[in-house]
């Protein structure tokens, strides 16, 4: 099962594979064994949910990210005497952390919905590490903090 496992990660992205296939294949052979450990049909159920969960992942994994329509362009509020230059640099290096922590938090989401808390666990860490970043930088361009 180990083979079909690993085939179906080649389902995701090249980029997600390199970042988490091994984890990924440790996890299920953790889990496995113990399913394994609890009978056939616990063994069974929990390879099909495995198998549906990897294919509607990576289908997940492979679609664009969406963009609100309404979404607002912050360069364009530029302050008159910031010149546009700096105002870019900071907007691009505060959107930057910004997108860095809703990643942190949507994969530590995604992990704990599929009960791998040692990745939920490496999420939350880097979540944290990123929200310090984030605070650091909007104090550095003086943003007010939410």
């Amino acid at each position: 099962m180990r083979r079909v496992y690993k085939f179906l990660l080649r389902l995701y992205p090249s980029s997600v594979r390199a970042a988490f296939a091994a984890e990924m294949a440790a996890v299920f052979e953790q889990a496995a064994a113990e399913r394994r450990a609890q009978g056939r049909l616990p063994y069974f159920r929990f390879l099909a949910a495995e198998a549906i969960g990897l294919v509607l992942g990576a289908g997940g994994a492979r679609l664009p990210a969406r963009q609100p329509e309404s979404s607002l362009d912050l360069r364009k509020m530029r302050p008159p005497d910031v010149s546009c230059g700096a105002y870019t640099a900071a907007l691009d290096e505060v959107l930057e952390a910004q997108r860095v922590v809703d990643f942190n938090r949507s994969c530590m989401q995604e992990a704990i919905a599929g009960q791998d808390y040692v990745r939920a666990r490496f999420y939350s860490n880097e979540d944290w590490k990123a929200r310090e970043h984030l605070t650091f930088v909007r104090r550095k361009y003086r943003i007010p903090l939410e």
